[in-house]
């Protein structure tokens, strides 16, 4: 580095806070929007590892993380904001139940097209701008027909304009992780907690 202010392994502040700077690798977030979307009717193909007979759907939601695919990035002229266009791919689990009271698992995925005004960086850096997509479905008054179903989905997605960089933070140290507590269920647990001597301020029958 060619700060030295910047530079990791030296003690920022008083001595005594013991606030020393490091260099952590992280994603930066340099723009994020959320879009939350009800659609009704939609047909999806679902994939069972066996023909599918007399199934009930339980649950229809997603599982895994987005696909974001032909990208295409485009400042616009005298304006903070880029046009940013894709196409986000959503895996979706569908749980349902055979006549036996079976669990069956089926698969399928859920795509659409973005066209929205993020805040992006300036492309001439090293360190390649990237858009990830965090995505969360819920299918309701779902109706399996063979293997298509029909569901409405409650989509949120949530899009973010990120770079992997290398940034000086202070620090206080490494953490103090506790010992792990086992689970122990005592039917005294309660009465032993209660106090060995009554309190001189709480009258007969007004304790609590």
């Amino acid at each position: 580095m060619n700060r030295i202010d910047n530079a990791p392994a030296r003690f920022c502040g008083s001595t005594s806070s013991k606030c020393e700077k490091v260099c952590v690798e992280v994603k930066r977030i340099f723009d994020a929007c959320i879009q939350r979307r009800s659609i009704e009717n939609v047909q999806l193909t679902v994939c069972f590892p066996q023909c599918p007979r007399n199934l009930v759907v339980k649950c229809v939601n997603s599982v895994g993380k987005a696909i974001i695919s032909n990208l295409s990035i485009t400042p616009i002229p005298r304006s903070i904001f880029s046009r940013a266009r894709f196409t986000v791919t959503i895996p979706i689990q569908v749980v349902a139940m055979d006549n036996a009271g079976n669990i069956v698992y089926g698969t399928s995925s859920y795509s659409e097209c973005k066209d929205i005004l993020l805040r992006v960086p300036a492309s001439t850096a090293l360190a390649p701008i990237q858009v990830d997509a965090s995505v969360s479905i819920v299918g309701l008054n779902n109706t399996l027909s063979d293997s298509v179903l029909t569901t409405t989905l409650c989509v949120t997605i949530i899009t973010k304009v990120y770079a992997k960089v290398i940034l000086s933070i202070p620090s206080y140290g490494y953490p103090f992780i506790p010992p792990c507590k086992e689970f122990e269920e005592d039917l005294c647990s309660e009465v032993f907690n209660k106090p060995l001597y009554p309190r001189g301020d709480v009258l007969f029958g007004c304790d609590d």
